[in-house]
């Protein structure tokens, strides 16, 4: 709602409310005993060592755990300077010994030009094999990577959706567990394995592998022979030439392999083999019955088996020996040449140039080659062995506790959902009350009330000024809650808000007026604060009297006799967007309002002057620069959906949010030698404004607690609007079809329904409705419609906006509707005032055929008039086309979201309007005379809505069995709000007396087989057991015509009209 929340007061803020942080300390007990849960000790020590020992520096793999503080250029471990020992001692003595023979016997000197042609040729080489190498380490990191996703995918569909049987046997039960925990093992025994398959340990004995697959039999199991499988202790020479790179004392990797006399199989791929059964076992048994699951969980199988294959090609598909090769020489010839051609230029700084250009040369050739093989033990590469803890500790987790059920966590008071609000207080509201925004500010009338509350009652402000609250409009309406009370709802919420304390004021808003004026007064006359209006007049109501009756000015005063004046004023666009005022009003423009109305206030003794102001900010600036400074103090508007402040010829203008999202907190101070400002002379250049202000944006967020009282009404009024979403409000004798597959793909009646209500209650010449903002997804009727069937099928809170656009931009916005088809996308279009056809074989684009609007071609540069929502304006949904100009589009808002009404309200109205029996008793003349107009429009000789009169015979109808006694649209306080305690009239009463005597008469006569003809009276069901209509309503039949020809394969266009 476009509603300016704000509060003014002569004392200061502070901190109030502050989100508590909760520790939660769980703890989980996992079946599987062999690893130990993260953050338990392991064997052997703890995880993180506080002394720094020697061999994390020089040597072993590389801890990801691990921090090191010290710069990279003097890191020892993961740095290739070791195995560059000996071959810089070797180019050290070469350059050495050329550096003397040049020195002491003959230069030797070749030309600077071979230097540059070896150097390109040598970087081009190297670059290739470092590049190959990383090539391959990336591809390694990629496959663990899958193969860890894969893994938890896996195991958390085997935990959660295979079924243990404890219900009928809990032996058996207790097997299926085991059984799943078994399988839960062998997936991490597939990753320990493939560990050491890509490490050449082709055996099962291993300390992480063996407690996983001892009870499988496997090849690699079998083949173990201690005397042949365990590989020979190192020596120390051997330990060094390693260390230092040299290859002649490298063994090979695949010497155990080589020494093995058995089939050593692959263990992964066996492993594989038994998930396989189980998975076939549990399917078999119909512990695993859901296909869409089983498919899944084959396909994480495969993916497992595509990481085996994929790391095994990663080791074994080295760069070809002879690219190898090559480049060694080459990279060998560059550094010997070194000397030969730095000698005449440095002398005998050619040994250590020569050194350090080796090192750089040779050094980035050692990489590659150091980081080719990613799946070794050496410091640069793959952590494998924390990779396969960390998947073990995840499926520890996974299989800590019992599957989660849906009450346990969901169905809880502990299960905070939405802000502060718990599961028990969320169950308790209407559908519509939990659909809100989760970003911040999340806003709220609780949490608005506590902030409200601080400023009035908070000790660090006894003494001082009372609280003025001042609201700027919009608060009856738009709310899809306001659909079901017409804004009774709002009454008890704003008195405890504003009127409070009796020092409170509010003007008047556009949707306040949504539901009538008549409805508007009754509201007005509940609540305990005035509502101002002093530029809309009513000659109905007497001469130079404001709409509705209510006050144009008023005087607030304070306990330190400061006197503030307040004038509401409202601008003339938002009012020619209301369909439901009297004739004849008088409007007077808001600066002509001020400039008789703000003098009188000056002479009760206003000392400050405050334009409440429902207009948007362009409006409100215009009355700013209109006027001198000093003449209106500050302006505080309304109607814009947003925050903003700032100052017009020293006027402030104050604009403070919407939907109780934003506060302003608002401080008056006198200035001294102030300007007295006056009309006649407003170009003269003031001397001194009158105050100074201190304004306080304050952001409701959730760390702001909700008043408990106000919950209390809350929760209060929304009990009572779930018990009455059970209401009837109308009668369809004709199936309105709302099912996603119609709406989305083809014509639908209720489609055509709501789209021609919007395009009459608005006189557009058409309209567009995306198939998404239908969401009932069933079939309503023959039969009742209650009011949550329309909260429920239409529970989107932006509204029906109009706009003016050129008719190529229609087309797009039709194409866009059918580019997905058959896809079943919300963007696909229900309309009114057009037809169109369209071929869905054609290239997205390119489908429309043709388009006929109000009876005649589509003409792409005339402009019309289009009726959609709110959210297809704002160019959602690929309706970039339909992009309004307030968001950056091209097209012309003639009704803005801030001035249009839900399409549950539109509806809510509608069926209002059809009742024949307890009417609405505030269905005042302009309701009647607007609607009327939208039934003849929509039940005559050319509209699409079938209307039967009541008592009347059903052309089609199935009895449903369901209460049609007509609802209580009498009366607000028949609708169960708890609003008020008004009498109901006497006339009213009558009637409530005859109703309920022709039902008991009626039951009667049918109870006797006495035949009561065409008698008229209203039924408990929707219709008599002869066919007939009920009698408190008429009922409607929305037809399918023929707006949307879908054109097949074959080239013939098939309607879906009747």
């Amino acid at each position: 709602m476009s509603a300016t929340n704000t509060t003014t007061s002569l004392h200061e803020p502070e901190t109030i409310g502050k989100a508590p942080y909760i520790d939660v300390n769980s703890q989980a007990t996992s079946l599987r005993q062999h690893s130990p849960m993260p953050g338990q000790k392991r064997p052997g020590g703890p995880p993180h060592q506080r002394s720094i020992r020697t061999e994390d520096s020089f040597t072993e793999p590389r801890d990801i755990e691990r921090h090191s503080k010290l710069p990279y250029f003097l890191r020892m471990h993961g740095s290739i300077t070791p195995r560059m020992i000996v071959p810089l001692a070797v180019i050290g003595a070469w350059a050495t010994l050329i550096t003397c023979i040049s020195k002491f016997v003959h230069p030797l000197v070749v030309s600077d030009l071979l230097l540059t042609v070896l150097g390109f040729v040598v970087g081009l080489g190297i670059s290739f094999r470092t590049s190959s190498a990383y090539e391959r380490y990336v591809d390694g990191r990629k496959y663990w990577a899958q193969l860890s996703q894969t893994s938890r995918d896996l195991a958390r569909h085997i935990w959660i959706h295979v079924k243990e049987r404890h219900d009928t046997d809990p032996e058996q039960g207790k097997a299926d567990l085991l059984g799943k925990l078994t399988a839960l093992n062998l997936i991490v025994a597939f990753a320990v394995a493939l560990k050491h398959r890509l490490r050449f340990e082709p055996y099962t004995q291993y300390e992480d592998l063996e407690p996983l697959v001892s009870h499988l039999s496997t090849f690699a199991g079998e083949a173990f022979d201690p005397n042949t499988s365990e590989p020979r202790r190192k020596t120390s020479w051997k330990r060094g030439g390693e260390y230092l790179g040299l290859t002649f004392a490298e063994s090979n990797p695949r010497k155990v392999i080589k020494r093995s006399k058995k089939n050593l199989g692959n263990l992964p791929l066996e492993i594989l083999t038994y998930m396989s059964a189980y998975m076939d076992s549990v399917s078999e048994t119909g512990q695993f019955p859901n296909g869409v699951q089983q498919s899944m969980v084959m396909a994480n199988l495969a993916s497992l088996n595509e990481v085996l294959a994929g790391t095994e090609r990663v080791l074994n598909t080295p760069l070809p020996i002879a690219y190898s090769i090559a480049i060694s020489q080459i990279t060998w010839v560059y550094v010997i040449m070194l000397p030969f051609q730095l000698w005449h230029a440095l002398g005998w700084i050619t040994i250590p140039g020569t050194i350090v250009g080796a090192y750089i040369i040779l050094g980035i050739a050692a990489i590659g080659r150091e980081i080719e093989n990613p799946f070794g033990r050496d410091e640069n590469d793959l952590p494998l062995d924390k990779f396969c803890q960390g998947l073990e500790d995840e499926i520890n987790v996974i299989a800590s506790k019992a599957p989660p059920k849906l009450g346990d966590f969901v169905m809880t008071e502990t299960n905070t959902i939405m802000f502060d609000s718990n599961y028990t207080s969320l169950a308790a509201k209407i559908l519509q009350s939990i659909r809100c925004g989760s970003a911040e500010p999340v806003g709220g009338v609780a949490r608005f009330q506590t902030l409200r509350n601080f400023y009035a009652d908070n000790a660090r402000f006894k003494g001082q000024t009372e609280l003025f609250t001042l609201f700027s409009g919009d608060a009856f309406n738009p709310s899809l809650e306001s659909s079901v009370t017409k804004g009774a709802h709002m009454v008890p919420v704003l008195n405890n808000l504003i009127g409070g304390n009796g020092k409170g004021v509010a003007c008047v808003g556009n949707h306040d007026l949504d539901f009538g004026v008549l409805q508007f007064r009754h509201l007005k006359a509940q609540c305990t604060f005035p509502w101002l209006l002093a530029n809309v007049l009513d000659p109905a109501l007497g001469e130079d009297v404001a709409l509705g009756n209510c006050e144009k000015t008023m005087i607030l005063h304070t306990t330190n006799g400061i006197k503030i004046g307040v004038i509401g004023l409202a601008e003339r666009e938002w009012l020619d967007t209301i369909n439901a005022l009297p004739p004849n009003l008088i409007y007077k423009s808001a600066f002509e309002s001020a400039k008789a109305l703000i003098p009188n206030l000056r002479q009760q003794g206003a000392d400050i002057i405050i334009a409440l102001t429902h207009a948007r900010e362009p409006s409100d600036v215009k009355l700013a620069e209109k006027t001198p400074p000093g003449f209106i103090d500050i302006i505080l508007g309304g109607h814009d959906h947003f925050y903003n402040h700032q100052i017009v010829k020293g006027t402030h203008i104050l604009r403070s949010g919407t939907d109780f999202k934003q506060l302003s907190y608002i401080e008056a101070y006198r200035n001294s030698n102030p300007s007295s400002p006056s009309l006649s002379n407003s170009s003269t250049p003031p001397l001194r404004p009158r105050w100074s202000f201190r304004i306080t944006r304050h952001d409701i967020t959730r760390s702001i607690p909700e008043d408990p009282s106000t919950m209390k009404v809350v929760e209060n009024l929304t009990s009572k609007l779930r018990r009455h979403l059970e209401t009837p409000v109308g009668y369809t004798y004709a199936p309105l079809d709302a099912r996603f597959n119609t709406v989305r793909t083809r014509e639908s009646n209720i489609g055509n329904f709501v789209c021609d209500l919007m395009r009459h209650y608005y006189s557009a010449e058409c309209a567009l409705m995306a198939g998404g903002t239908v969401r009932g997804d069933q079939v309503y009727g023959p039969g009742v419609l209650r009011l949550k069937d329309i909260m429920n099928c239409f529970p989107f809170e932006d509204p029906v906006i109009v706009v003016r656009v050129k008719g190529n931009m229609i087309r797009e916005a039709l194409e866009n509707s059918v580019c997905l088809v058959p896809a079943l996308e919300g963007r696909y279009c229900q309309v009114s005032g057009m037809r169109f056809c369209y071929d869905d074989t054609k290239e997205a684009g390119q489908r429309v055929r043709w388009v006929e609007v109000a009876g005649g071609p589509l003409d792409e540069e005339r402009k019309y008039t289009v009726a959609t929502r709110g959210y297809m304006g704002r160019g959602k949904d690929g309706f970039t086309s339909l992009l309004v100009r307030s968001e950056g589009g091209e097209a012309e808002e003639l009704v803005s979201e801030e001035n249009g009404v839900l399409i549950s309200m539109i509806l809510r109205q509608y069926f209002m309007s059809l009742k024949v029996m307890r009417r609405w008793r505030r269905w005042g003349p302009s309701l009647g005379r607007h609607w009327g107009g939208v039934h003849e429009k929509l039940h005559g000789d050319e509209g699409s809505v079938d209307v039967a009169e009541p008592g009347s015979k059903a052309h089609k109808h199935h009895n449903d069995g369901g209460h049609g006694d007509g609802g209580d649209d009498t009366d607000d306080d028949g609708e169960g709000h708890g609003v008020s305690d008004g009498a109901v009239e006497e006339g009213e009463e009558e009637e409530r007396r005859t109703y309920v005597a022709r039902s008991v008469a009626r039951r009667w006569m049918r109870a006797a087989g006495i035949d009561h003809g065409g008698v008229g009276t209203v039924e408990n069901h929707d219709t008599s057991e002869d066919g007939l209509l009920p009698d408190w309503t008429r009922g409607i039949a929305p037809r399918v015509e023929g707006r949307i020809v879908i054109q097949g394969a074959n080239g013939e266009a098939e309607e879906n009209g009747n």
